[in-house]
């Protein structure tokens, strides 16, 4: 999972700004990052970054094509999920909510990120309570 850190900053950076993922690739060559960026984090950049004219099914089926990239996004949608976040749940926050689960169920068929984080869970607690003894 290496880049994953970066890619939750900068798919929102590509998005959001005027910044464009040339504008990106061009910081790392400078930096002496080129290979790492074009190993690691262009291809998730590129899949992750949501073009606005894009049906977010699609968005959501091409972001699924990297792990890292369908990580991400799973991340990011668990993020804005939280209804305690919101100012006010109506009808429409309720229907957003709800397209947000659907999504971030297509990204786990696919990864099973929460099976994963489970099993590795459990693992690591009863690691734990052996070590305790």
């Amino acid at each position: 999972y290496t880049g994953i850190l970066e890619l939750c900053w900068l798919h929102d950076v590509v998005e959001d700004s005027k910044y464009s993922e040339e504008d990106v690739a061009v910081v790392y060559e400078n930096l002496g990052y080129g290979r790492y960026y074009q190993s690691f984090i262009s291809l998730p950049l590129k899949l992750i970054t949501h073009d606005k004219s894009e049906a977010y099914p699609i968005y959501i089926d091409k972001v699924c094509q990297n792990i890292n990239s369908a990580l991400v996004k799973f991340l990011d949608l668990m993020d804005n999920s939280n209804p305690i976040t919101l100012d006010h749940l109506g009808d429409k926050e309720l229907k957003r909510l709800q397209d947000y689960a659907s999504y971030i169920k297509t990204i786990n068929d696919r990864y099973h990120f929460i099976e994963n984080f489970n099993t590795y869970y459990k693992m690591r607690r009863l690691y734990d309570l052996m070590e305790t003894k």
